[in-house]
């Protein structure tokens, strides 16, 4: 195919997804539409929520916060394999970084994912590994919701009870 027929056909693409916009903007599916365009999922649309922390399992050089994250997909597309990476904070002193990749999320789905957060020894004060022994302690999660190279930060906390 030459450059000449390649570029017509990359616009008539161009005027039909413009030609759609305008007729979906008014039923309320511009996101998809958009979605459609630029090609990168509405994270953006992705409700971040923390729902437990269960007790921990603290070993001889390290301790481990099972976190468990709800994730609610609120856009009309799906959330192919979102991503999750996020600082986690106690005592306002951060702790651990920790990563996890879940299934695609689809329109209007939740879901509840664990987060291993791994605390290292070096990584622990006396008053971190005081203050989760006694289990009175708020955490905070700050990162980057992800997928198909669109991005999203979020910052969650919580106390356990």
């Amino acid at each position: 195919m030459n450059e000449e027929a390649s570029q017509r056909l990359t616009r008539r693409r161009a005027m039909a997804l413009g030609g759609i916009s305008v007729l979906v903007s008014g039923s309320g599916c511009l996101d998809t539409v958009s979605s459609m365009i630029s090609g990168s999922p509405p994270i953006d649309q992705v409700d971040v929520r923390f729902q437990d922390i269960r007790k921990p399992s603290i070993g001889v050089s390290s301790i481990t916060l099972p976190v468990l994250i709800e994730l609610h997909n609120s856009a009309q597309d799906p959330i192919p394999n979102p991503a999750l990476e996020a600082d986690a904070f106690i005592l306002d002193e951060q702790i651990a970084t920790s990563e996890t990749t879940l299934t695609t999320l689809d329109p209007g789905e939740e879901a509840t994912t664990s987060l291993d957060v791994i605390i290292k020894g070096a990584d622990m004060s006396q008053s971190i590994i005081d203050a989760i022994r006694s289990g009175e302690f708020s955490m905070r999660l700050e990162g980057e919701l992800s997928s198909k190279g669109a991005s999203n930060s979020f910052s969650v906390s919580m106390t356990p009870n």
